[in-house]
C-alpha cells in the first residue's frame, strides 16, 4: 500500500500535464486521472519485472529516471536524487569543493551544458577550461537526461580529488579532456577597477554573495570621494545567487522601506514581500550603467529592473546597456522527498515593483549593444601571418634594411588578475560605454533639461548612436 502511495503521489503531482489544455481539474477529475495512470504505471512494473529477458532490472534507477521524466517536463523543475540532493545542501550550508565554474541552464534532452563563466585562479581555469566551452562528459558520462543539478553534483566532489571533463570548443575538431583538482572555490565573484582616465570605476558582480552589498557600498564612497564621472556595474553572466544580497544592493540607492520585489502564486496572490531595510548611502548622482547580456538571470535582472524603475522616480541617471537579459523570474522551492530525494518545483513567480514580471521576458536595455566576440584563435593566426607586409620573411623596414625572420617569443603565464584586467580593456561593450559616459557629458551641456531626467537621455541616446539598430538600407542604381 506505501508503494501504491508514493505513485500515487508521483502521479498526482504530474496529472496537471496530461489534462487537456492545462486546466485545473476538479478533485473528483483529479482522483479518478491518479487512480487510472497509477495503475497503467502499476502494470508497466509488473511487465517490466516478469517479461524482461535481463534478469537483473535496477528499479530504484528505472524509479527514480521516470519521476526526472515527469518532474523536468516543467521547466525549472527537478527530480533531486539522493546525490544532487546532497549537494544542494552542502552548497547551502558552504562546505563544498569544485572547479570553479558557473554553467548554463540545461534541457534535460540536451547533450551539452555551457559553461557561462570560469572564475579567475580557480581549479578550471587553471586547467584550461574556458567560457563558452560546452561540457559534454563527465567522468565518461554523457549528460543526456541529467539536470544543471545533477551536473553541477558531479563537478562537486572530496577537496583534491580529480574530476575528468570533457569538453567542446568552438573552432576545435576534436574534443577536448581536461583531468581537474577539485578544491575550495576562491572569492572571485566581484572585480573593481578605477579607469583614470576618465574618472570612471568599473565593478563586476559574477554572483551575489553576501559580500556583494559591502563591496558596493565601498566602491559607491570612493566614487563620491573623487567626484566620478559614472559608475559601470557588470551583470552579463550572473546568474543570480542571493535574492537577501541583491535587495541589499538596492537599499543602497533608494529609500528604506521601499519594495523591491513580491513574489505570487498561480491564482496571483501574493506570498512574499521583500523591501529593502537599511537608509541608502548613495547621496550624489553619479550616473551609473548597468551592463547586461542574456545570461543576466534572476537576482542580477531583479537587481537591474529595480534600479531602473526606481531611477526615474527619485530622478536618477540609471542606464541598462547591453542585450535582453535571460527572462528567469520563477521562485523554485525544494521540498524533500522518501529515500533521501527531493522535488524541486516551481512554485511562485517574481513581480518587480510595478507588478511587471522578467519571467521569459527578461530586462529590455535602454541602449542596445549585442556582443561582439574576439576573432577565433584560428583568424589570430592567420592575421598574424598573412596580410600583413611584416609578415613576409626578409620584409623591408621603413629605413630600408631587410629584417631577419623575427624568432618567435614563448609568453610566460600571466596571472589571473593581469589577464582577466587585460580582457576587460578589450571588452567591446565596455568600450562601448565609455564612449557613452563622454557622450553623456555632451547631451547634458547642450540640452539642460538632461540633467537628470532619464528618460530624456535614453532618447537622446537612441536618436544618437547607431549601435545596433535596424535600419532601411535601399539600393541605389547608378
Amino acid at each position: 500500500m506505501k508503494k501504491l502511495n508514493i505513485l500515487l503521489i508521483i502521479l498526482l503531482l504530474g496529472n496537471n500535464i496530461t489534462h487537456p489544455q492545462n486546466a485545473m481539474p476538479s478533485s473528483q477529475e483529479f482522483e479518478q486521472l491518479a487512480y487510472k495512470w497509477m495503475r497503467t504505471f502499476s502494470e508497466a512494473l509488473h511487465v517490466l519485472r516478469t517479461k524482461y529477458y535481463v534478469k537483473n532490472v535496477d528499479i530504484s534507477d528505472a524509479m527514480i529516471k521516470s519521476i526526472k521524466a515527469l518532474i523536468s517536463i516543467v521547466p525549472h523543475c527537478d527530480f533531486l536524487d539522493p546525490k544532487a540532493y546532497e549537494s544542494i545542501l552542502r552548497t547551502t550550508s558552504g562546505e563544498f569543493y569544485g572547479i570553479g565554474v558557473i554553467i548554463g541552464s540545461k534541457n534535460v534532452e540536451d547533450a551539452f551544458i555551457v559553461i557561462i563563466d570560469v572564475l579567475p585562479g580557480n581549479p578550471a581555469d587553471q586547467a584550461g577550461i574556458k567560457a563558452g566551452d560546452k561540457i559534454i562528459e563527465i567522468e565518461g558520462k554523457s549528460l543526456t537526461s541529467m539536470s544543471a543539478d545533477e551536473i553541477a553534483a558531479l563537478l562537486k566532489g572530496e577537496r583534491h580529488s580529480v574530476v575528468h571533463v570533457t569538453v567542446e570548443r568552438a573552432n576545435y575538431p576534436e574534443p577536448l579532456s581536461f583531468k581537474v583538482k577539485r578544491d575550495v572555490i576562491k572569492d572571485a565573484n566581484a572585480l573593481c577597477y578605477y579607469i583614470k582616465e576618465y574618472n570612471v570605476y568599473y565593478f563586476s558582480l559574477v554572483l551575489f554573495t553576501q559580500q556583494a552589498s559591502k563591496q558596493i557600498s565601498q566602491l559607491l564612497k570612493k566614487a563620491e570621494q573623487t567626484n566620478a564621472r559614472a559608475i559601470i556595474l557588470d551583470l552579463r553572466n550572473n546568474s543570480g545567487g542571493l535574492l537577501s544580497a541583491a535587495i541589499d544592493i538596492v537599499s543602497l540607492f533608494v529609500p528604506q522601506g521601499s519594495t523591491v520585489v513580491t513574489t505570487k502564486d498561480r491564482d496571483g496572490n501574493t506570498v512574499e514581500k521583500y523591501s529593502t531595510q537599511k537608509p541608502p548611502v548613495s547621496s550624489t548622482n553619479i550616473p551609473i550603467f548597468v551592463l547586461v547580456n542574456n545570461y543576466t538571470a534572476s537576482a542580477s535582472e531583479i537587481l537591474a529592473g529595480c534600479l531602473r524603475l526606481y531611477a526615474d522616480k527619485l530622478q536618477r541617471l540609471v542606464f541598462i546597456v547591453g542585450s535582453t537579459t535571460f527572462g528567469k523570474g520563477s521562485v523554485q522551492e525544494v521540498i524533500p522527498a522518501t529515500n533521501d530525494c527531493a522535488f524541486k518545483i516551481t512554485t511562485a513567480l517574481y513581480f518587480l515593483p510595478d507588478n511587471s514580471t522578467i519571467q521569459g521576458i527578461g530586462i529590455v536595455p535602454d541602449i542596445t549593444i549585442n556582443p561582439r566576440f574576439p576573432a577565433s584563435e584560428h583568424t589570430q593566426w592567420i592575421n598574424k601571418h598573412f596580410g600583413h607586409e611584416k609578415s613576409l620573411k626578409n620584409y623591408i623596414k621603413p629605413d630600408g634594411t631587410k629584417s631577419n625572420e623575427e624568432k618567435e617569443t614563448t609568453k610566460k603565464n600571466k596571472p589571473w588578475k593581469e589577464q582577466r584586467r587585460e580582457t576587460v580593456m578589450q571588452d567591446y561593450l565596455i568600450q562601448n560605454t565609455l564612449t557613452l559616459i563622454n557622450l553623456l557629458d555632451l547631451i547634458q551641456k547642450a540640452y539642460p533639461q538632461a540633467k537628470n531626467n532619464r528618460a530624456f537621455c535614453v532618447q537622446k541616446y537612441n536618436q544618437m548612436i547607431a549601435l545596433d539598430k535596424d535600419a532601411d538600407w535601399s539600393e541605389v542604381n547608378l
